[in-house]
């Protein structure tokens, strides 16, 4: 069973995915839900949406089936860049100890990037004195007045929204690096630092 992609455009084919289903996994109170990008377009396809909860299914079946499945493909073929949660977010408090930092450490050649809303997972982590690995970039992600609590400094991502929605765009931080809409052309996002912050066009 494969469990991740390289076929998603603004990924590009040379960035390993894993992702998970549109709200299954997400925050129960995650504002972002009714627009999210994860329930339009072929997203919204029969066989990307069975795919998406297969992986999860495989997850919390077997959670080691599915870290031996990632790390095997990684093995193979050493991307340099993986992407977590095209769609979805962390499914609890063991994914990123027992399967993100894992992976990471193990193919500390891959840059690996997480965006989640999850932010309570990952400050128990650190609150409990270990380390996320250099090559493991997590990025807490607000919307608009929906902010990360965020004592660890990581970095964050904003979303700029359009004259006409009702949220509000006074939090995104002056600095924040611009999203060119092609991950592979950019990768900004894997090299965020502590303190910095991105922000996309809504859409």
């Amino acid at each position: 069973m494969k469990v991740t992609s390289n076929a998603i455009s603004k990924t590009g084919k040379y960035i390993l995915t894993a992702s998970f289903p549109v709200g299954e996994t997400c925050r129960k109170n995650a504002p972002c839900y009714k627009r999210c990008y994860g329930r339009k377009g072929r997203m919204r396809c029969s066989s990307y949406v069975k795919s998406m909860q297969e992986n999860l299914r495989l997850y919390q079946m077997n959670p080691e089936y599915y870290y031996v499945l990632i790390s095997s493909e990684l093995t193979m073929i050493p991307y340099k860049y993986f992407r977590w949660f095209v769609t979805g977010d962390m499914p609890d408090g063991a994914f990123l100890e027992q399967i993100a930092v894992r992976l990471a450490i193990e193919h500390s050649n891959t840059q690996f990037l997480m965006f989640t809303k999850k932010f309570e997972y990952v400050n128990s982590f650190l609150e409990s004195g270990k380390q996320i690995p250099s090559n493991l970039n997590v990025v807490f992600s607000a919307w608009g007045n929906f902010l990360p609590e965020n004592p660890y400094n990581l970095p964050v991502s904003y979303v700029r929204f359009l004259a006409n929605d009702k949220e509000t765009n006074e939090n995104i931080p002056e600095d924040a690096k611009e999203c060119s809409g092609k991950c592979y052309n950019c990768m900004d996002c894997w090299n965020l630092r502590y303190g910095e912050s991105v922000v996309f066009n809504r859409h």
